[in-house]
This record gives C-alpha cells, structure tokens and sequence, in this order.
C-alpha cells in the first residue's frame, strides 16, 4: 500500500511540475539600436511606485519569455515621447524574472503588431528595479516624469 502512495505521488510530481520545452538561456542577445516608436502612436506619462515584495512563479519554467505565438519588442527611448533612436528588446527572447540593466532611457513602449496585449507584466525601473513602472499597454509610448531609468523587468 505504501509503494502504490509513493507512486501515485511521484507521478502527480511529474505531471504538475513540467517545464516547458524552450531552451533554457544564461546569456541572451536580444537587443538592438534601432529606430524611434512608429508615428502616430499615443504617448503618456507614468508614475513609478516603490516595487515591493513580488511572488514569482513556482514550479520550473524557462528563463525566457514565452511570447513566439504574437511577437513584441520594447522600445527604451533615451528622449520623451519614444522620439529618438531607441534600443529594442525583443520580448519572445528577453530573460524573466530578473531586473536587467540596460542604458538610461526617459521613455518605453511596446510595439506589437497584432496589438492583442501581452499575458505577462512588463516593468521598467530604477537600479535593481527599487521604483517601477508597469508597461500597460502596448503600441502606445510612456513618459516616467522625467526620470532617467535604467532597467526592465518581464514577470512570469
């Protein structure tokens, strides 16, 4: 009776805890300079909050997001309003889970063609992500008060 309670509780171990079956990642290159937010898009201003203590997903998953079924890049823009030459992120490769720093940026969108949203938070901050912003919505450029940032942060 014991040996049938180990396996039953061995095989529900191993279908609830499954990982996905993406590579998994220590290095990835996923940025580029590249061009400023398309025109036309709507721009608006942002308040940062102080990030508190944040529960992150149990369990083993990969470390890059999973977003190959409708592709977005963010855009960190180093003027107001997304209007200058912005380094891109694409997000289907950007690392999760972790506040990653990048160059000073005043301003951030994303840019996705089908325009439907994305199903995971994406942040931007100050050093180690201690003040954060929350992307919204995608297709449309933020302003952060004037605040220089410096990292992004994708939850999963």
């Amino acid at each position: 009776m014991l040996a049938l309670i180990r396996v039953a509780a061995l095989t529900t171990l191993l279908f609830t805890q499954a990982a996905r079956a993406t590579p998994v990642a220590s290095t990835v290159t996923t940025t580029t300079d590249g061009a400023p937010l398309p025109k036309g898009f709507p721009v608006r201003t942002l308040d940062l909050t102080t990030l508190a203590n944040i529960t992150r997903a149990l369990g083993v998953h990969s470390d890059t997001s999973d977003v190959t079924f409708n592709p977005a890049t963010l855009f960190l823009c180093n003027d107001l309003s997304c209007s200058t030459v912005c380094q891109q992120i694409a997000l289907n490769m950007a690392l999760v889970d972790e506040c990653v720093p990048t160059t000073i940026f005043a301003s951030a969108g994303i840019v996705q063609a089908a325009n439907s949203g994305l199903p995971f938070p994406v942040l931007v901050g100050t050093p180690e992500c201690a003040s954060v912003a929350q992307i919204p919505t995608v297709n449309e450029c933020f302003n952060f008060g004037g605040t220089e940032l410096s990292n992004y942060d994708i939850l999963e």
